[in-house]
């Protein structure tokens, strides 16, 4: 009798051991399995975090870039740049951009600084907008002369003026007025011309300060398809100075042709240097 109660009571205890190690298995996978669910969780997180600094730092370095460009595109009063994720501030006394770019609930500061050049360049192309004081070349395609040279984008043959053989004709058209700022580098006359013939020559002409001056001659021998030429004045050559705008918005440009050419485009580009704006530069980044 007592050997029986010796061996129950020893299958209790080796029970009872065994459901106290499984409760203690039970509780250490509970609280391994929690831990790994936080892990994962806060894994999760800083990685949406870090993909959300990413993109508000990707926004903010985009402003930077769209802030340099109005500043070396536009004048500096006018130079704050502000779109949905980004905002971009010019400091013009510490020549400093500063953007804001923004993603989800994250802001990212990105600040620059510049470094400013000596001023920038810029141009504008001029084309005819009336009848000049000549209009001696024949017309194709165009009730008038100016109307067959004036082509944002050439036509070519659909419309042109044409010369007569033996002879120089002149044709001189009123320009748009320029609107740009600075001082005036030059001022470039193009013509966009073609002959089937030889013997034929052609010549850019401007007409300023109550005479007319003529480029190079172009021996046109050869040149069956459309082609650009031009003559470059840095000064007026009425008065051997340099342009002001009322000069350049009084000239007239033109076409000179000797012969069966025909001359599909007339037009006149300003060169400016200066007037108010400036080449920014990025000398360093900085992440306030």
């Amino acid at each position: 009798m007592k050997d029986r109660c010796n061996i129950l009571k020893s299958v209790t205890d080796e029970r009872g051991y065994v459901l106290a190690m499984v409760m203690v298995f039970f509780l250490v996978f509970s609280i391994l399995g929690m831990a790994f669910i936080k892990v994962g969780r806060f894994e999760r997180v800083h990685a949406f975090n870090h993909y959300q600094k990413s993109q508000a730092y990707y926004h903010a370095a985009g402003g930077i870039h769209k802030g340099l460009w109005r500043l070396n595109k536009v004048h500096v009063d006018s130079a704050t740049f502000s779109e949905s994720t980004v905002s971009v501030v010019y400091d013009s006394s510490n020549l400093t951009l500063t953007a804001a770019g923004r993603a989800g609930t994250l802001t990212d500061t990105i600040k620059v600084y510049l470094a400013s050049g000596t001023g920038g360049s810029s141009s504008e192309t001029l084309r005819p907008t009336g009848a000049g004081s000549w209009s001696s070349n024949n017309d194709r395609g165009c009730s008038r002369n100016w109307q067959c040279v004036d082509d944002n984008t050439s036509d070519e043959d659909a419309t042109f003026v044409w010369g007569r053989r033996n002879s120089w004709l002149t044709d001189t058209y009123a320009t748009g007025d320029a609107t740009g700022t600075g001082t005036i580098e030059k001022v470039i006359i193009y013509i966009r011309v073609r002959t089937n013939f030889t013997g034929v020559r052609t010549r850019t002409v401007v007409y300023t300060g109550g005479g007319r001056y003529y480029g190079s001659e172009i021996n046109m021998n050869g040149i069956n398809s459309y082609t650009d030429f031009s003559t470059s004045y840095t000064t007026n050559p009425a008065t051997d100075s340099p342009w002001t705008l009322s000069e350049v918005n009084a000239m007239q440009a033109g076409v000179r042709i000797r012969g069966y050419a025909r001359c599909t485009q007339v037009w006149a580009v300003v060169h400016y240097q200066g007037g108010g704006n400036s080449d920014y530069t990025i000398t360093r980044w900085e992440e306030p």
